[in-house]
């Protein structure tokens, strides 16, 4: 009887465990690779055009059905109106992981795992940039495409500084690579050819004997980037400046043909304002051109003033001593070059008013006529009063300065005689 009663409830219980329709089963698969192509028409942006819009419908996945483009951004794109040569423009795409019904009703949900990277990441028309996943359906991948190609433009308003002789400027066009070819010539001959990041070059070391100079300036392509992408500007030409036997140049002060300072690296360094002209921050002055590019070891001439800025961009004050060797002083406060005589320390010092490269250079090591009166400066810049024996064409010869500086002539001091040139004659 037990038995019959057993057999009983098993067989309830397997019709009831037949009976009972079968539970469906999801299934996890980690995305271990992504794929993602640039549509054709965003590998044609052109000079001079903006961005414009983009959609999912410029980037594809490829087969795949694991996963597809929600959404798409360009990164930082509000500077971006005027595309330049070499612009990289980035996008942002946010991925979402999708899933799928199995043949036999189950549900295959895909999801993103681990890290992304370069490795994982395959862009076409494009450069892997970042990867972050956000969660394990979503993935924020960030791509560049590639950069824009074309010609630079030109640079403009070439002209010869009225206050430096031989200092040539020019001014940078909106599509710049930055860096620029500068060719001086006499006669149409060429002097020298130096590359650089300035916008300012002396060029009157090269002008060693009278006649018309005039220099050309082209924007060329310097990074490798650049070299890529741009192609060089149409050469430009200056007026003719003329010089004569008089203002010739000794042939001093030359320096190499390639006179990179980082300026153009340093036009998107945070640390120095984006203010046009003067900015000041954190006690520290700094300028920049109308073109946005900063005064960096330079010269600028600031209504009829002369201000040196450093490697930082930083204008400089008190003691400058630059390329060449020659002093300058720069006004603690305001930094302007100072000219003509100068009370420093409780020592007299002479700094020249003269327009041209001297400019605010000190005086020194000589004796120099300043005025009517001539003077004494020894190395240091420092002027010199009471006797003073130089070495003259392998003879000491003594000279007297009184207090004020000026050198005695045609007199006698403590007994012995001073000629017309003031020296003591023995």
């Amino acid at each position: 009887m037990l038995r019959k009663k057993l057999a009983f409830i098993l067989s309830i219980f397997m019709i009831l465990l037949f009976a009972v329709p079968a539970m469906a089963k999801d299934s996890i698969s980690n995305i271990l690779t992504v794929s993602i192509k640039v549509d054709q028409n965003l590998r044609n942006l052109e000079v001079g055009s903006s961005l414009g819009n983009i959609s999912e419908s410029d980037f594809t996945t490829g087969s795949t059905d694991r996963y597809h483009v929600e959404s798409v951004d360009w990164v930082n794109s509000g500077n971006a109106d005027n595309l330049q040569v070499g612009s990289e423009p980035k996008v942002k795409l946010y991925l979402v992981a999708d899933s799928k019904e199995k043949n036999n009703g189950d549900t295959l949900n895909y999801q993103f795992f681990g890290s992304y990277t370069a490795n994982n990441v395959r862009v076409t028309n494009g450069t892997f940039v970042s990867a972050r996943r956000i969660s394990s359906t979503e993935l924020e991948v960030i791509i560049q495409l590639k950069p824009i190609t074309g010609t630079y433009d030109s640079p403009d308003n070439l002209t010869w500084s009225n206050n430096s002789l031989g200092r040539a400027s020019w001014t940078a066009e909106n599509n710049t690579s930055g860096y620029y070819e500068v060719k001086l010539f006499r006669d149409g001959k060429q002097l020298v050819k130096i590359t650089t990041d300035a916008l300012s070059l002396n060029l009157y070391p090269w002008m060693t004997e009278e006649g018309p100079y005039t220099f050309s300036v082209k924007t060329i392509p310097y990074t490798e980037v650049q070299k890529k992408a741009g192609k060089s500007s149409d050469e430009v030409e200056s007026d003719i400046l003329s010089i004569s036997e008089t203002n010739r140049s000794n042939g001093q002060g030359k320096y190499s043909e390639t006179q990179i300072f980082g300026q153009h690296k340093a036009e998107n360094n945070t640390t120095i304002p984006a203010t046009i002209g003067w900015s000041q921050i954190n006690g520290k002055w700094y300028f920049r051109y109308p073109n946005g590019q900063p005064a960096i070891n330079t010269w600028i001439d600031w209504n009829g003033r002369w201000y040196h800025f450093n490697g930082q961009g930083e204008m400089e004050t008190g003691w400058f001593k630059n390329a060449y060797g020659n002093w300058f002083y720069l006004d603690k406060v305001n930094g302007d070059a100072k000219t003509g005589w100068q009370l420093i320390d409780n020592v007299w010092y002479y700094f020249l008013p003269d327009s041209g490269d001297r400019q605010c250079m000190m005086l020194s090591n000589g004796i120099f006529k300043i005025g009517q009166e001539s003077y004494y400066f020894d190395a240091a810049g420092a002027m010199r009063t009471g006797w003073v024996a130089l070495t003259i064409n392998g003879k000491q010869v003594y000279y007297y300065f009184h207090n004020n500086g000026s050198m005695a002539k045609n007199t006698m001091i403590d007994s012995f005689r001073i000629n017309e040139q003031g020296q003591w004659v023995q």
